[in-house]
């Protein structure tokens, strides 16, 4: 059996791959025309240049998750220097002062935000190499200038630093942690919590606001078992209240995000 001519190295013009978890809009299917349709929008207005954005990837087992091709144009140090720059990576929040949207729909809240990631694939034939599904982007997509301005605020808010989702060892990793170069160092302050709190772990302490309590400063049913109150109903919107201090959003308050997403990944959640 002749030997499998080796895989090419990724070219110069390679685009580049993000992923982007829980894509605007909400629930979006992008096996629906009208669906992704929006989604390109809200894309080309954040990228600023339609003709950055050339494909987006999707597959039924991640429905929460998207990936999108842009033009390698857009990694240029000429061009993140130029004025036409806009940084797509971090939070996307929907409403709210650096909302993206100019008029949300009922029920949208603060806890609704997309967020944008660099991809761990770097080549398309990779991403469609895991089942990924390409879309390609056409011109009839975009909607004119003033039809996006209806719906996103002009100019685009600016993304907010928000971590990488937490995946399970066993997964596969989608998104890579965002780059401290793309962000202030007062934008890198990140609270993040976990979606359980047994009693005595540190998230546990780090709602009460005190020291872990030793082993033997436990009593015997807190070792032995956990109450049921100290662990948050992951079917349920909860809101952590840290001591003196404003909710903390566990991962259940986004009501458009699954606990578990494709492929076994577990999306957790910083506010």
């Amino acid at each position: 059996m002749p030997k499998r001519a080796p895989t090419p190295e990724t070219g110069d013009d390679e685009p580049i791959y993000f992923s982007v978890v829980n894509p605007w809009p909400q629930n979006a299917n992008m096996e629906v025309y009208g669906d992704l349709r929006l989604c390109v929008q809200w894309l080309v207005e954040a990228l600023g240049d339609p003709n950055l954005l050339m494909a987006v990837f999707h597959k039924p087992s991640s429905p929460r998750l998207i990936i999108i091709e842009v033009n390698r144009k857009y990694g240029t140090k000429e061009y993140k220097e130029s004025a036409e720059y806009r940084r797509i990576l971090g939070k996307h929040s929907w409403v709210g002062p650096q909302g993206i949207l100019e008029n949300p729909p009922v029920g949208i809240s603060g806890v609704n935000y997309s967020s944008i990631f660099y991809s761990c694939y770097n080549t398309g034939r990779k991403v469609e190499k895991n089942g990924w599904k390409r879309k390609w982007v056409e011109d009839d997509m975009f909607g004119t200038p003033s039809q996006r301005r209806e719906i996103f605020k002009h100019p685009y808010p600016l993304t907010s630093f928000v971590d990488a989702p937490t995946q399970d060892q066993t997964s596969l990793q989608y998104c890579l942690n965002l780059p401290a170069s793309e962000f202030d160092k007062n934008e890198r302050v990140v609270k993040q919590i976990i979606a359980t709190a047994p009693v005595g772990s540190s998230t546990w302490t780090a709602l009460r606001g005190s020291q872990p309590p030793k082993k033997s400063q436990l009593a015997e049913s807190d070792v032995n078992q956990i109450d049921d109150a100290d662990v948050p109903d992951e079917t349920t919107n909860l809101w952590a209240q840290a001591k003196d201090k404003p909710p903390i959003p566990i991962m259940s308050d986004l009501p458009m995000m699954s606990s578990a997403g494709g492929d076994g990944i577990w999306f957790v959640y910083g506010s």
